[in-house]
């Protein structure tokens, strides 16, 4: 299967790319990350912009509250 993860933190992409170093604390969670992304045929991690996404502010404030 195929499966593009789009995500609003460009730090995230450059991580799952390899672009940037894992904290130590975050190699766990990165690893698993991996791990499920080689589950897929096809995976891909996007930078999106999030300017002017008034549904995500929203989303988030709720969350939030």
């Amino acid at each position: 299967s195929h499966v593009t993860a789009k995500t609003d933190t460009e730090t995230i992409v450059k991580q799952m790319t390899g672009e940037y170093g894992i904290s130590d604390d975050l190699r766990p969670l990165h690893r698993r990350a991996r791990n499920q992304a080689n589950e897929f045929e096809h995976f891909e991690i996007e930078h999106v912009s999030r300017d002017g996404d008034s549904r995500v502010d929203n989303l988030i404030d709720e969350v939030l509250e």
